[in-house]
């Protein structure tokens, strides 16, 4: 079941990879002006295409609900 429309929209990254960023900056990065580090924003995936890719690679056969009325958090869309 998908609590909300499914419909928000979300970002995310490897947390190996933002080590190996992190060990970055603290190793080379020099600069005064400070690093913003996030994923470009035209990579947000709804949450229910993130709730789809589970339901196929888990193979499962069961039925998806999305039920809009269990939303209470605020999105960005």
């Amino acid at each position: 079941m998908i609590s909300g429309t499914g419909k928000p929209l979300r970002q995310f990254v490897y947390s190996h990879d933002l080590a190996k960023m992190f060990i970055w900056q603290l190793r080379e990065y020099n600069d005064v002006e400070p690093i913003i580090f996030s994923v470009d924003e035209d990579e947000d995936v709804s949450i229910r295409y993130v709730a789809e890719q589970i339901v196929k690679a888990l193979d499962f056969q069961g039925e998806v609900q999305v039920r809009p009325s269990t939303y209470y958090y605020h999105s960005r869309v």
